[in-house]
């Protein structure tokens, strides 16, 4: 993420006024008797509420931004008003495996963990944003251009990119499959790395995650980098 990391108001006093005393005791309040089931009835026991889910009128749960990524209490606040100036993540998963079905299977399982572990530590919300993985597999495949270049050593690199989104919603998934390491002879730079910055150029996210960076490229990041920076300063 571009950005790897609000106090509430103070609780507003409330004041009750009592009644007036009054001079005659007053009768003694006696609690009903507990009712009783019919024979043969019996009553389940009252299951206890686990404390985890249990929300007090001062921490209320984050209600969910139809459309849009969520931040929730834990969103640093630079980020929050980023993605309130410019409600749009993308969020980048590549893979690579022997066989390209693999590959394609690891990056849609990375992208439901890249959500997961962007609400658990950025407290940004996208989950509700994604379609089923079946839906982001099938995309995928059927959608995906192919891009092959030619390494240094004369072998020839080859990766598949798909770009999903909804128009209606802030969420834009990136998926590659194919090498993260290797660079291409004409210009010295990782392919995975190039498309992640192209991307973020044309779509102008707020916020650009992957679950880790070697999702997106190893070592130095400069084109991405480069853009986002471009992106801040606009």
């Amino acid at each position: 993420m571009t950005d790897n990391r609000s106090n509430p108001d103070p609780a507003t006093a409330c004041r009750a006024v009592a009644p007036a005393a009054s001079s005659a005791a007053p009768p003694p309040v006696t609690a009903p008797p507990p009712a009783t089931a019919p024979p043969g009835v019996t009553t389940p026991a009252a299951t206890p509420v686990p404390a985890a889910v249990r929300f007090t009128a001062a921490t209320p749960p984050d209600p969910l931004r139809p459309g849009e990524p969520t931040p929730t209490g834990a969103c640093r606040p630079a980020i929050r008003r980023a993605l309130q100036a410019r409600p749009r993540l993308l969020l980048v998963c590549r893979a690579s495996a022997p066989s390209d079905a693999r590959a394609v299977d690891l990056a849609v399982a990375g992208t439901l963990a890249a959500a997961a572990t962007l609400e658990r530590r950025e407290g940004i919300r996208v989950r509700h944003l994604l379609p089923h993985p079946a839906e982001l597999t099938e995309h995928h495949r059927s959608t995906a251009a192919v891009e092959k270049v030619q390494a240094p050593d004369g072998s020839s690199l080859m990766h598949r990119w798909s770009t999903w989104s909804d128009p209606d919603q802030g969420l834009l998934v990136l998926l590659c499959t194919g090498t993260g390491t290797k660079i291409s002879a004409g210009d010295l730079d990782q392919p995975a790395l190039l498309r992640t910055a192209q991307v973020a150029h044309r779509y102008r996210p707020a916020v650009v995650y992957a679950r880790s960076l070697t999702r997106i490229g190893r070592g130095y990041l400069g084109p991405l980098i480069d853009v986002l920076q471009a992106l801040g300063r606009q």
